[in-house]
């Protein structure tokens, strides 16, 4: 795929989001988090939103601290929101 190969020599930083995938090499740098299917016709009754995770890839360090999320709706209690699982790997040929 063009935009990964384009991706493996990127000098700069580069942030890159979607869902897993047979493209992304698995030895990237990424956060997960769980969401919901958001871009559907409105829900009947009784019927849940799909889950969904989302990830995303970054070429470049982030700090090891967690900090609170800014959440735009006031009505959700921001010490339920779950921060995203941080993975960082070490991998000098690939992210210079």
């Amino acid at each position: 795929m063009e935009l990964i190969e384009t991706l493996k020599q990127i000098k700069g930083k580069f942030l890159l989001s979607g869902y897993a995938n047979e493209y992304v090499p698995s030895e990237w740098r990424y956060l997960t988090y769980e969401t919901v299917c958001h871009v559907r016709k409105p829900l009947v009754p009784g019927e849940t939103r799909q889950p969904r995770t989302e990830y995303l890839w970054y070429n470049y360090y982030l700090p090891t601290e967690q900090h609170k999320f800014n959440v735009p709706d006031t009505n959700i209690d921001q010490n339920k929101v779950k921060p995203p699982v941080i993975r960082q790997l070490s991998l000098p040929g690939i992210f210079g």
